[in-house]
């Protein structure tokens, strides 16, 4: 498969479910970004992957000028309706950040996000019906999507239950870029 048919193919699939779930498990990393970058009047933000606009939000809320682009154009049109009932102004446009050359200097960090929920059966229910990619992943299985859902379950129950919880630690890179 051509690289530009598969981007094509994730920009439908991350849009398959709610992914504002998914967005709530990960405040940490959009109050880092925000407190890092300090979104203020005057200040052009230009968020890559916003998704559902959570980071777009907290930017133009502050009073920074912002513009958000995403692949999936299900995820832009849900980001596009809330910053509407928030009375925020984002430019939101459905685009392919990998279009954006040399043209920015980037920093990047590496941190940690830890996701907690009650069990592996919750997990399994947060990610098989919002997150796009494992969505589309358990539907196709057909007959093997309950030998999927136990595999994942017994997973997270045997390596990360901690304190009568799951307390999934999730690695991610933080790129922050600035205009050259």
């Amino acid at each position: 498969m051509a690289y530009e048919e598969l981007k094509q193919r994730q920009s439908k699939i991350w849009g398959t479910g709610p992914y504002q779930r998914i967005t709530e498990t990960i405040t940490d990393v959009h109050a880092r970004v925000v407190d890092q970058l300090d979104p203020r009047p005057g200040v052009e933000w230009l968020d890559l992957a916003c998704g559902t606009g959570a980071v777009a939000e907290r930017a133009a809320a502050a009073g920074a000028t912002v513009t958000g682009i995403d692949l999936a154009p299900v995820l832009i049109e849900t980001a596009r309706e809330r910053a509407a009932e928030r009375g925020l102004e984002i430019d939101y446009r459905v685009g392919d950040c990998e279009r954006l050359g040399d043209a920015f200097e980037l920093e990047f960090e590496e941190h940690v996000s830890t996701l907690r929920v009650p069990s592996g059966e919750a997990y399994w229910e947060l990610f098989s019906t919002s997150y796009g990619p494992t969505r589309t992943l358990a539907e196709a299985l057909g007959d093997r999507r309950e030998e999927l859902h136990h595999a994942w379950v017994d997973f997270f129950e045997s390596n990360y239950r901690s304190n009568g919880e799951i307390a999934h630690t999730r690695e991610y890179l933080l790129v922050c870029g600035q205009r050259r």
